[in-house]
């Protein structure tokens, strides 16, 4: 198993880096968006 990490700012740029995996099939489970921007969004995809 590979691991991808990522810095992005703001928190919408890392949302909108999930969907390129998503579309080339990496389970969901497999990904993660951990954070400290205060808020109601996931820390889980």
């Amino acid at each position: 198993m590979r691991t991808i990490t990522g810095l992005y700012d703001p928190y919408e740029y890392a949302r909108e880096a999930v969907n390129p995996l998503d579309d080339a099939g990496v389970p969901s489970d497999h990904i993660s968006i951990i954070s400290n921007k205060d808020g109601k969004e996931d820390s889980h995809i």
